[in-house]
Formats: C-alpha cells, structure tokens, sequence
C-alpha cells in the first residue's frame, strides 16, 4: 500500500473535463491497465471483492491499478449485471468516499490539537506531507460517483421510457426490468446522496489551504442534476430532500448559485415537464431555512426568467408551461419573497404566450392571498398600494388578447372574490368589467363572466337581500338625517365617480413617466447588477410607495369632511336612539352602540356602505337583459350558467330577475338533457324546497300571472314532470285547492290556482277525479258570472279526466305507416340485446303509458256536468269576446266525458240556432242576431273537427276489438296449421280488417258534412255568409265565425275541400280583415297536411302572404311555410327567396321565425346550398331590396355554409354570374357574395382562373373593395407554398384597378381559363393523368388550330406580299370562327403603308407568339390535369 501511495502523493489527480481524456496519455494520470468485463459477471465480481477488501484497509489507495479497474467496469457498466452494479457504485465507490470523508474529519479534529501539517504528515507518507493522497482520492472517488450515476439514471430513464412505449408481453418485460434495477430503489440513492452531502460538510478549503477547484465542486453539481432529470424523482420525497441538501451546501458553502446551480435549473425548466414542482420545492425550502442575503435566491431565479426573451418563451410550449407553473409554484410556497421582485416578470405579460401570462396572473392571485401579513402601519399602507397595482394588472388582463387569459383572469377574480380578498373600492370596477365579457366572443370567457357575477352576489358584503328599492329607501333615510338632499346624494357619487377617474388618470401617468422609465433603466441593468443592489432599489421602491400612500390619506379626509361639515347643517331635533337602530338595522353597524353625538361618522361609512351595495346591485341590473339574450344561445354552456345566473338572483330577491326566470320556463321542451336537467333542478330550486306548502302553492301560482300562452305550455309540462316524479307533496296540491274553493281568495288567485291544478292533472288525474262536485259547483256555478275565467279553467281540468289518446289518423301516408312498422321491428330487435335491468325498465315504463292511455272516465249524458255545461254554453249574458273561449272548452270537455257526446252537440246546436234565428229561416238576414249567429257558426265548426276526431276514435277502437275477436276465433278453430301460419305471418287478415276500417271511416267523415246530417244542413248557409254577395253580411264577427266555420268543415271531407277550396283562396286574396287573412293561412297549413294534393297547387298564395302589411298575417305564414318545408310536405323552388325577407322584417317575432327556419332548414342536408344560387339572384333582381338587406340576408345564409366543396363549386357559379351580369348592382352583390366565402388552396386556384369573368368589374371601388377583403382574408389562412398566389392574385387585382398593365409575372396578359358548361365537361373525352398522354393530345390540337389559321389567312389574302397572319389565343377566344372570314377580308382592304408595319412588326412579333404559345401549352396542360384528377 505505501508503495501505491508515493505517486499519488507526488502527482495530482486532475478531473479531466471527459472520460475519454484519462484514456489518452499525457502529463495527468490517464489508465495504464485496461480490463474488459463485457458479458464476464464472475470476473467482476471477483474484481469488485477486491477492490472492496483493498478499499476496506485503506480507502486513499486508488492511484494505480485500483482506479484503472474502476474505471473500466464504470465504461463496460451496462453489460455488468445489476447485483455488480449496486456494489460497484454504493459500496466500492460511494462506501470508499464515506470512509476518506470519515478520515478526513477525524483530521480535522485532531488539526484543532496538533499543527495541520503534522496532522496530514502522519496521515500519509508523502514526503512533501499536503494531503495530496487525500485530495487525489477525493476528486477520484467523487469522479467516479459522478460518472456511475448519470450512467445509472440514464439506464433507468430509457427502461422506464420502453415501459411506457411498449405494448403487451414487450411492456412486461420491461416493466419487469426496471423493477429489478437497482437504482429504482430509493435506499440506494439515499445513500450515496448522504455520502455526497457528508463529503461537503467538511472544511475542504483546509485540505486545500484555499477554496477547492470548481470542476471538482461541479461534479457534485452534476451527480444531483441527473438525479433530478428523472420524473420519478417526484415520486420519492426522500431522495429529493437529499437533493436539496446537496444543493443548499454547495450554494452556501462553495457559491455554485450562479456558476452551476442556477443554470442548471433552468436546463431543467427548459426540458423537463416534471421540474416546475421540483424546482419551485427547492427554492422555496431554501428560502424559508436561509436568511438574510441567501433568501434572494427567489429574485435571482424569477429575474433569470425575466430575462428570457418573450419571443422565444412563445416558440416554445414546454418551456412556457414550465416557467409559469414554476412562477406559481414558487409564489405559492414563498409568497413574500416573490412580492419584492415580481415586477421583473412584467415583460412576459406583453408577451406572445398567453400560458406565461396566465401563470404570471395565477402569481398575481396567489400573492394577493398570502404574499401580505401584518407587518406595521407602514408596511399595511406599501401593501395596499402593491395590492392596488396587482389589482389593476388584473383588471387589464379581462380585455387581453388571447381568450384563454381573459378566462383565466375571470377565473381568478372569482377566486378572490370567494376569499373575500376583492376590497370594496375595487369591487365597482370588477363588477363593471364582468358585465363587459358578457358579450365577448368566447364561449369559455362569457362562462367565467357570468359566473363571477353569481360569485360577486354569493359573497356580497351586503346582507341576503339585493333589493334596490330597499337600499335607495336605506339611501334617503341617510341623507336626510345628514340632512342631505337627493340632489346631494346624486352630487356626491357623481363627484366620487369623477375622482376616481382622475386618480386612475394620473396613475396611468405616473407609469408613463416615472415607472415606464424606471423599468427600462432596471431591465438594462438587471443582467450586470447584484442581488444587494436589486434588494436596495425593491425597498426604494416600497419606500416611495409608503409615501405616496400617506400623501394620498393625507388629501383624502378632508375632502371627504369638506362635503358634510361646510355646510355646518346640524342633526335634526328629532334624532333619538330608536330612529338611529331603524336606520341602521340590517347593516355592518347594526351592533354599534354609541352615544347620538358620535353617529354621525358611523352614519358616513354607513352611506359609503349603501352607496358601494347599490352600484353592484345597478351592475347585476345591467346584466339581467344581456344574461336573458344568452338563454338562447347555439352554446350550452351559455344557457346552463344563465339560468345559475337567474336562479341565484332571484335567491336574494332581485327584482328584475323574473324576466329571466320566465324565459328560462320555454327551455324545458330543449333537446339537450343537460339544459332540461337544469332548467328542471332550477325551478324545483326555486318554488319547491319552502317548508311551508301554502308558500309553494303560492310561488307557482304567482308564475301564472301575466304569463303568455307559450310561457303557459311550457309551465304545464314542468309541472307534469314534478307530478310524475313525485316532486308535488299531496299537502301543496290541497293548499292550491283550498286557494281555489274558497270565498276568500281573489279572483285573480282562485283563477292561477285552478289553472296549475289542471296542470297538475296532466300529470296525475286522480287529482281532479276526487273534486269533480267542487269543479261543478264553484267553477260552473254563480263565480262564473263574475269572471268567465273560472268555467274555461274548470273545463280545462275537467277534460284532464281523459288522457289524449294519440291515435293513428287514417289519414296518414302509407309512407309514414311503412317508416313506423321498420322503426317497431327496429326496436323489437334490439328489445332481444337488452339487459334483463333495461327490460325491467321498459315494462315499467309501458305500464305507466297503459295507465296514462286508460279510457279514463266516462259519464252518462244525464250527468250533472253536463247540464251545467250546456247552461255555460247557452248563457247569452257573458260577452260575445270572451263567450267564445269558453265555449271552446266546453264542447272539448263534452267529446272528452261524454258518454254519446253527439248527442249533446247537437242539442247544442239546436238551442243556438232557435236563440239566433227564431223564425228558424236561414235565408232571411233581417231576423238574424249577428252575436247568436256568429256564436252558432263557431259551434258548427268546432262540433265538426271533435266529431271527426271521435269518429277516428270510435272506429280505431272498433278495429282493435275486431282484431282481437279474430285472433280468438283463429286459435279456437281446428284449421290446418301451415295455412293458419302462413296467413297469420302474413298479416293478411289484419290488412283486410284495416283496409274495411278505413274505407267506413272515409264514408263516415264524407257524411259529417253532408246535406243529410245537422252539419251540412248549415254548409251553403256558411258558404253564403262567406261569399257576402249583396253585401248583407258585412259584420266582422259574423265573417270571422263562417270562415273558420268553412275551414274546419273542409278538414272534414276531402270532397267538400275540393268544393270549396277555390273560395277559400279568394276569401284569402281580397279579404279586408287581417283576422281572417291570419285565419285563413293557418287553415290552409292544416289541410295541407290533410289533403296535400288537393292544396298544394294554391300554396303559391300563402308565399304572397309573407308580404301582407300586418305583421301577425306575416308570422302566420311564414309559421305554416317553416312546418310545411321542414316536414317535407311542400317543395319549394324559388319560392324560398320569399321567405328570406322574413330576416330583416319589421317585427321582432317574425324576425326571430325566420332565424330559427333557417337554421333547421340548413341541418337538411344541402337543401339551403342548393338553393342558395337561386336566392341571390331573386334579391339581387328586386327592386325593392336595398344594398343593406341584401347584405344582410346573404351574410346571414352564408354563414350556414361549411364544406369545402360547396364554397368551390359556388365560386364558380357566382363569377359566371358577374360576368353575365347585366347591371353593376348585380355584379356588385355577386362580388360581395364572393368576400363572404372561405378561401382555401383550390378556391384561390379558382379565383385566379376565372379572372376574366371579373376582370371588367373591377374599376368600380365597391367591387375593388370587396376583392381586397377577400385578399386579406385569403392571406391569413394561406399556407406557405398558397401566400405566392395570393401575392399575385393581388397585384393582378390592383393593377387592374389602377388602369395600367399588370406585370408579367402576374399572369394576367395570358387569356383567362375557358369556361365550359357542365354539358361540356361530359361531351368532352377525358384524357388520362399523363404527361405523355396530355402534351401528345395539346400538340395535336394546337397544330390543327395553327393550320386552320394559315388557310383562313392565305384565302383571304389577295396581295402576295402580304404575310401570313396567325391568330394567337385571346384574338381565336374573341373573334368566332363564323364571323373570322369577314375580319380578314377587312383587314385585307388596308393601305400598302399598314403592310410595310406589320411587316417590320413581325419579326418582333415572332417571340411574343412563341411566349404565347408556350404560356398556352402550360395553362392546357395543367387544365387537363386538374379536370383529369
């Protein structure tokens, strides 16, 4: 051993700056012996036992053959197996260094006895007694460690990388194989990890006499560094706590920060997704343990990243997401160390990556939170005013360029908001913000604003209620006990308003002069200055914060005094200490408990409070209609956040929140379960979790009132859907009935009562079955003669009774009956997939239909209801207007309970008909009562539609009954059973039932209206009155009631619709009444979908109707057209162009009709594409519509567009439009048509083709302007190889439109691409995609134009001189070949002085033509190839 010991005392072992160096010779050690351990495990092992023993007796003995062996296993370590790893690395290598280190330490302590070189002299042998052994055996053994453990973790990080990667058996194995590796386990990295950390406890700069060399420390560097290159790392907190004590020790003892560890960290952010957390542990670990000048370590890091170019943070994702979980990281585990040095990080939030904004935002927030304690009255004021700057940094980013920091921005305002860190000066401008991203462009922004409104009403500082009627009342009584008036008030806010303006005014100049300077100054200085010289200007800062603040409360409170106390006005005589608690009831001071000559402070903090409640609650006012507009939005996660948004607002009793909350009740028919699920929960939040029942009854009755009919409907299904699920306590149902049954109650109250509880009946009868008697004797008894009202209702929930029936109409097309057997035979095969738990769920569900399609009941005609009935009907005491209604209800209630209704209906009749014509003479109009008859004409037509509905009814019932008795007689006859079988599969029998049912059924509808029944014993009398001839029939009421009688009777019969139908279209056409217009559209809707045939061929009328000058004649039709085109019941031509003026129509509704047809109508297929040609030219041809709605119609349409293809081919035919158009208004709305499309590689392609069919138009500045739309459009979306098109479509297109010729390069002197007709395209033979095959077929046809050409030329020519003319592309595509003779003969007339030019032209001329003839060969050769693709 002491013969290995004399050259590694006498020569020092340098670390060479790679492995490679200790191979080569030179003047440092390098390795003599080389031994190869490939695939050789029992000699290294054997080696390793060795060394170990050798290491044991003396660990410095590495120089020589010990270190060369080491050396070579550490370059063969990935074919040593993983038991020799482990030993080679921790208990040769990193147990050797344990015990030098232990060596060396028992030293030093022995140092502080003796003189350091006697110390080191008896430690070793050397003659020159250093302590180079020592030394040399330190940088070999730390050496070697560094080099095994960057080998070891890039081993475990390639088999942990396969484990991910690989599939099946292969990811086995290698999962298998990174379980077994030894450096997976945490103890070893541990130990190795103490020993490094051990060695760096030692005062090495006493072995050194002066600080260590820095490649030596750096080795330390490294060894960690790799460690935290592994993700796994942050799985296993220990070897990471061991990470971070080897870095702190060589921060604080060896000063790496800057020289090693620093720039490693950012190596780390740079390319690792896992280093963020790990980062920002360490460093903030570091500075919560250090002190004084080591805690600078956090701006150090955060000013490194300042440094960073923003630009280069945007090109590269990973290292933009790393640097802003890092910033949040550390702002969230060391928050006052981030507050001083943030603004270092202020020029990535000009920056291009919105994820570095993001992250800086999110360390804005988290500061705000926790980055300020209590720390003095003067570091509370240098808070708030930092705050104030956070705050507006924050309020900034709502209006940023990337949607995604607008969401985040919202997001963390709701934060704060939750934590009640918003104060309540900030608190107006925030809520004012929020209300401006109501309306932005991103759904996922319009979300976050929405909800940090609901936010800012969760958490108000304000009470429970928001009611500003309360707190203006609150507002008067304050100022009028400081004896204010309103006009103060209004004064004050107004003035306070102002101030704040000003204040924000000159902050933003501050930061322009002082700040923007300041900055500038810091980011040039920041790389050269120290931490001590930033830590100086950070309080420098703070400090001159701290005065502007005291400056600022310095000015404050005399302005605020100079308002209350100058106008010397004292308290009113009648203040006393009851007065005082009223006022200050409900309030943040309400358990303030001071003598009256010390309230008048209170009472101005007081109307400070007031005044800051009444402007959130004026914002959330302000939102109500903007919020309201997005419950029809095409997001659902609009509609869903809106009606949050209306339920938490009428939570705290917002007055104007019931208009939401009554839109909100139409969303419940929607077809997205998530928005039916919430309007649903919504509304059960709202009216159905009271404890009291009578307050439930009452909150739905309030629903009612001044509901509109569609508002109506929609409540009817949300309550049915409580009944079915059960959500309706029995206890609510009696309180409505005892709103409605007693004498008590209101009218108004009894009628809202009676209402829901028939609604309620749609989903439970049995609620209406047990108070039939109450219905009879207080809804048809005395009360209805003080309200109609009453009885209608009372027949409404009546007729509950009896479920709808949904029968099959024998009407309906064999298409449909074809379509629902395919749909049942569908559903019957996949009933045979299902699980047994759908099954379950499927015959409970056909149980509750088979209760819901019960018969339900059915009373004799005797019955007391029905006598009451018929009374209500034939009382002529209610007023005509509202006798009709009733009268409606109750002939449905009598079809709906009756026993033999017909019966009843025609004593009906008779009674009216005695009571309007006593003389019983039909022709005699003298003697007639106009109201009576009028009454009589409505029951007449609405008898006829009930009875055809129970005629349909009675005979479906008798069919199935006959089925039934067939298939009973069937299986009790003894009949062969393959015939049986076969007839049966067949359905033979069952169709000839059907088809008996529907030819009886036909019959029976022929005769309702028929001259022998009481029905049609009144048509020629109805078609009479219609007609009015002589006029005697001019009362409107009177017509009314016959033209709907006329129309109802022709949904009867199809005979008497094909009789008649002619004088409804006229009654149509020159009818003065806008009613029976309205009437008669609607009607004719109806028969369409009964007797298309007959009608269709009239519907030409309806299209006229969407033009009519009243606006409900409009709606109506354009309704019927929207069912009729959606259903497929009518085709439409060029009609279509008709109902497009319905978008920009007058009124709102049918404005709103329009949108929603249009809407549906392009989700069929291309039925909107295909007709999108035809509208153009139909609005571009009338006169009637201006630039403006044009435009605004077509760009509305073409929004519906998607597919490339369409946007293609549509190009095509608007520039064959342009040019053939006649006037430049049309070509001017084609050319705008053409900006609205979206521009990819072929639509640029075909644009510059067809740029002779625009070329002419493009002096004119509307269709210049157009172009250059659709230019920059086009240059945003172009791809690299399309932009140099699009170059040159442009300069084509400007060049043009200046007057002078493009440049050649543009193209635009070669003649444009042929067009050719779809017939064309298929006459002409396609020539297969070769470049053989086309430039054979281009030859050919340009040597027989060439030859063509000659022959023209030389018989025309009679001069022999005169030379021979060829006719290049454009002169042959100008001049047709009919009329080519006759020009040449022209110009063969020329004088001999023409021929002379032409003939020293020619020379010139030859190289154009060959220019020609080449540009043309090329544009035929790529037109035949793009036609052939």
């Amino acid at each position: 051993d002491s013969e290995e010991e004399a050259p590694a005392a006498a020569k020092e072992f340098v670390i060479p700056a790679s492995e490679e160096e200790l191979v080569k010779s030179g003047g440092n050690y390098f390795v003599h012996t080389r031994v190869y351990f490939n695939d050789n495990a029992e000699a290294a092992r054997k080696q390793l036992n060795d060394l170990s023993k050798k290491i044991e007796r003396n660990p410095r003995n590495l120089w020589g053959d010990n270190f060369d062996v080491m050396f070579c296993m550490a370059r063969d370590f990935g074919s040593l197996t993983q038991e020799c790893r482990r030993k080679l690395l921790v208990d040769v290598v990193a147990g050797g260094l344990a015990r030098v280190a232990s060596d060396v330490h028992k030293t030093h302590v022995q140092s502080q006895s003796q003189s350091q070189s006697q110390a080191y002299d008896s430690d070793t042998d050397a003659p020159h007694g250093d302590g180079t052994a020592t030394k040399n055996a330190l940088r070999m053994y730390v050496f070697l460690i560094s080099w095994l453990v960057r080998l070891a973790e890039k081993d475990l990080i390639t088999e942990t990388a396969s484990k991910v990667e690989g599939k099946g058996r292969s990811r086995r194995k290698t999962a298998a194989a990174a379980a077994a590796n030894f450096w997976a386990a945490a103890e070893n990295k541990e130990q190795v990890l103490t020993v490094l950390a051990d060695t760096l406890e030692l005062d090495l700069a006493k072995l050194w006499k002066g600080p260590p060399e820095d490649s030596l420390v750096q080795l330390f560097a490294k060894c960690v560094f790799a460690l935290l290159e592994n993700p796994a790392i942050t799985k296993t907190p220990t070897v990471q706590k061991g990470v971070g004590v080897v870095l702190r020790l060589l921060i604080r003892r060896y000063q790496q920060w800057s020289v090693s560890v620093l720039p490693s960290l950012m190596r780390l952010l740079h390319h690792h997704e896992h280093a963020p957390d790990v980062v920002a542990d360490f460093i903030a670990e570091y500075a919560t343990e250090s002190e004084g000048a080591d805690s600078n370590l956090v701006g150090s890091v955060l000013r490194e990243i300042g440094r960073l170019s923003p630009r280069d943070v945007a090109k590269e994702a990973t290292l933009a997401k790393n640097l802003a979980q890092c910033v949040c990281g550390i702002a969230e585990r060391a928050p006052l160390d981030v507050v001083p040095c943030i603004s270092v990080l202020h020029p990535h939030l000009d920056g291009e990556s919105h994820v570095m904004r993001n992250g800086i935002l999110q360390a804005l927030c988290t500061l705000i939170l926790k980055g300020f304690g209590a720390r003095g009255d003067d570091s509370e004021r240098a808070d708030s005013s930092v705050k104030d700057q956070f705050f507006r940094i924050l309020l900034e980013r709502l209006h940023d360029v990337a949607s995604y920091t607008r969401s985040k921005a919202l997001q963390l305002w709701i934060t704060l908001v939750e934590q009640q860190a918003v104060t309540l000066k900030v608190l107006p401008e925030v809520t004012k913000r929020a209300l401006g991203r109501l309306q932005d462009k991103a759904a996922q922004v319009r979300k976050n604003a929405i909800q940090l409104l609901c936010t800012l009403m969760k958490y108000n500082q304000f009470g429970s209620t928001l009611r500003l009627s309360d707190f203006t009342l609150k507002m008067k009584e304050c100022n009028a006990l400081l004896n204010r008036d309103e006009d103060d008030l209004e004064s004050s806010e107004e003035e306070s308003d102002e101030e704040e303006k000003k204040n924000k005014k000159k902050e933003k100049k501050e930061n322009k002069d002082g700040t923007s300077s300041d900055d500038a100054k810091e980011k040039k200085s920041s790389s050269d200055e120290s931490e001590e010289e930033c830590e100086k200007k950070t309080k420098k800062m703070q400090e001159k914060e701290k005065e502007k603040g005291e400056e600022e409360e310095a000015k404050e409170p005399p302005r605020k005094k100079c308002k209350v106390h100058n106008k010397n006005k004292p308290l009113p005589q009648d203040l006393d200490a009851t007065r005082v608690a009223t006022i200050f009831k409900g309030t943040p001071f309400e358990h303030i408990d001071l003598p009256l000559e010390q309230v008048l402070p209170q009472m101005q903090k007081l109307t400070a409070w007031v005044r800051d409640a009444r402007r959130l609650i004026t914002a959330v006012h302000a939102a109500v209609p903007q919020v309201a507009a997005l419950l029809g939005s095409k997001n659902n996660s609009d509609i869903v956040e809106a009606i949050e948004f209306f339920t938490i607002a009428n939570e705290f009793r917002v007055e104007v929140a019931q208009m939401g909350i009554r839109k909100m009740l139409t969303l419940v028919w929607s077809k997205e379960p998530a928005i039916r699920e919430a309007v649903v929960a919504a509304y059960e939040k709202l009216y159905l979790t009271h404890p009291n029942p009578a307050v439930i009854a009452k909150n739905i009755i309030s629903t009612t009132t001044g509901a509109s009919l569609a508002e109506l409907t929609s409540l009817e299904e949300l309550l049915t859907d409580f009944m079915r699920r059960h959500r309706i306590s029995p206890t609510v149902v009696d309180a409505l009935w005892s709103f409605f049954g007693s004498s008590d109650s209101a009218e108004d109250d009894s009628c809202s009562a009676l209402a829901v509880l028939g609604m309620l009946a749609s989903g439970d009868p049995a609620i209406v079955l047990d108070k039939i008697n109450l219905l009879v004797t207080v809804g048809l008894g005395p009360r209805r003669k003080r309200d109609e009202r009453i009885a209608r209702l009372a027949c409404v929930a009546l007729q509950k009774l009896r479920p709808q029936q949904q029968t099959q109409s024998s009407s309906a097309s064999p298409q449909k009956k074809a379509e629902k057997r395919q749909e049942d035979e569908e559903e019957g095969g996949t009933k045979r997939r299902r699980s047994k738990k759908e099954k379950e769920k499927e015959k409970e569900k056909e149980k509750e239909k088979e209760k819901e399609m019960q018969p339900g009941v059915v009373l004799k005609n005797s019955h007391n209801l029905f006598v009451m009935l018929i009374e209500v009907i034939t009382d002529m005491e209610i007023p005509a207007l509202k006798w009709f209604p009733v009268a409606e209800q109750v002939i449905s209630t009598i079809y709906a309970l009756s026993e033999k209704p017909d019966q009843l209906a025609a004593d009906v009749i008779r009674r009216l008909y005695k009571a309007a014509l006593p003389d019983g003479d039909l022709g005699n109009a003298t003697t007639c009562d106009v109201v009576g008859l009028s009454k009589l004409f409505f029951v007449l037509g609405h008898v006829a539609i009930k009875q055809l509905v129970y005629v349909e009814e009675v005979s479906q019932s008798r069919t199935e009954t006959v089925k039934k008795e067939q298939v009973a007689a069937d299986t009790g006859k003894n009949a062969v059973a393959g015939t049986s079988a076969l007839e049966q599969e067949l359905g033979a029998k069952e169709a000839q039932i059907e088809c008996a049912s529907d030819a009886m059924l036909l019959g029976a509808q022929e005769e309702l209206v028929s001259s022998s029944c009481l029905l049609g014993m009144f048509s020629e009398f109805i078609c009479d009155v219609c007609k009015n001839k002589d006029g005697k029939y001019n009362s409107r009421m009177l017509r009314e009631a016959a033209v709907l009688a006329l129309c109802k009777y022709m949904c009867a019969s199809t005979t008497f619709c094909k009789d008649h139908i002619q004088l409804l279209i006229s009654i149509l056409v020159s009818a003065p009444e806008s009613s029976i217009r309205s009437n008669v559209v609607m009607a004719l809707g109806d028969l369409c979908w009964r007797f298309a045939s007959v009608v269709e061929p009239f519907m030409s009328h309806v299209f006229e109707k969407l033009h009519d000058e009243d606006p409900r004649v409009r709606k109506n039709a354009l309704l019927v057209l929207s069912h009729l085109v959606l259903h497929d019941m009518i085709k439409v031509k060029g009609q279509i162009s008709s109902m497009t003026f319905a978008l920009v129509d007058e009124d709102k509704r049918v404005s709103e009709l329009a949108h929603l047809f249009f809407s549906e109508y392009s989700s069929k297929g291309n039925e909107l594409y295909n007709s999108l040609s035809d509208i153009i030219s139909a609005l571009s041809v009338t006169p009637s519509v201006t630039i403006e709605t044009f435009r605004s119609i077509v760009t509305y349409l073409f929004g519906f567009l998607s597919k490339e293809r369409q946007f293609e081919t549509l190009l095509e035919k608007l520039c064959h439009r342009i040019q053939v158009a006649t006037e430049l208004e049309h070509a001017r709305n084609y050319i705008y048509c053409l900006s609205l499309l979206t521009y990819n590689d072929k639509c640029i392609r075909k644009l510059s083709e067809q740029f002779g069919c625009y070329k002419d138009r493009l002096a004119d500045e509307d269709a210049y302007a157009s172009f250059c739309a659709i230019v920059s459009k086009a240059k945003k979306f172009a791809k690299a190889d399309m932009r140099s098109a699009v170059e040159e479509l442009e300069r084509k297109v400007q060049a043009v439109h200046e007057g002078r010729a493009p440049a050649e390069n543009g193209g635009t002197d070669a003649p444009p691409a042929p067009i050719r007709t779809p017939a064309a395209r298929r006459g002409r033979r396609r020539v297969p995609p070769t470049t053989t095959g086309r430039r054979r077929v281009h030859r050919r046809r340009r040597d027989e134009e060439e030859e063509s050409d000659e022959q023209i030329s030389l018989s025309s020519d009679s001069d022999d001189d005169a030379p021979i003319r060829r006719r290049t592309p454009a002169a042959r595509k100008k001049t047709p070949a009919k009329k080519a003779t006759k020009k040449v003969r022209a110009s063969s007339s020329s004088s001999d002085a023409g021929a002379k030019r032409k003939k020293a032209k020619s020379s010139s001329g030859s190289e154009e033509e060959k220019k020609s003839e080449k540009a043309k060969k090329s544009s035929e050769e790529e037109a035949s190839g793009s036609e052939s693709g």
